[in-house]
């Protein structure tokens, strides 16, 4: 799907502790005035940790890709330039 850095520490954790990796989703539908949350199991087919750790980075973009309104842009958000 999509090629990008992402940090392997959820994927090191996840071999360590033998746990499964979840995300959570917050939406807020204005039409409705309500607020959903739901929790995903993310499925990790793969053996190497790049590999792992796309298959993370490919779930959250779908998940943003869906509802890029939703999702909060923080990236570089508290960087001054000199």
């Amino acid at each position: 799907m999509y090629s990008t850095t992402f940090h392997t520490s959820p994927i090191s954790i996840m071999k360590t502790s033998k746990r499964k990796i979840w995300s959570c989703h917050v939406y807020y539908d204005n039409k409705k005035k309500e607020t959903k949350i739901t929790f995903e199991k993310v499925n990790i087919n793969k053996e190497s940790k790049q590999e792992s750790t796309q298959e993370i980075a490919n779930h959250l973009s779908e998940k943003i890709i869906t509802n890029p309104n939703q999702y909060l842009w923080g990236y570089d958000r508290f960087k001054h330039s000199k």
